[in-house]
């Protein structure tokens, strides 16, 4: 399950694609996500108002992981930067969780 929220960023079609593609992508690499909120801000009505931000929270078993790129001119640069992020931080949680499984299994003598 996933959800899009936009600020200052008109939704297209393609750009719906683009993110469902992301969020498949992470789901591939990690099972466990339950939920994915996409929050896309853009740099506001003026040019001058910044860049593009994209900020990402995932629900996995038992966590949120919030995760948000560097900004970029490009909307599809930030998408990029952050889904990179937050598999980083999957991968993280991932070695932590499988860390501790490890020590439950092998008690300490």
């Amino acid at each position: 399950m996933y959800e899009i929220r936009t600020e200052s960023v008109p939704m297209t079609a393609a750009l719906e694609s683009a993110v469902l593609r992301k969020v498949e992508w992470l789901k591939r690499f990690h099972p466990g996500v339950i939920r994915c909120r996409v929050t896309l801000a853009g740099p506001g009505p003026h040019h001058r108002h910044g860049d593009y931000r994209v900020k990402l929270m995932l629900h996995v078993r038992g966590a949120w992981i919030t995760a948000t790129g560097n900004p970029h001119a490009s909307i599809r640069a930030a998408l990029t930067s952050a889904f990179h992020v937050a598999r980083r931080c999957l991968e993280d949680q991932l070695q932590v969780r499988r860390h501790q499984e490890a020590r439950r299994r092998d008690p300490v003598v």
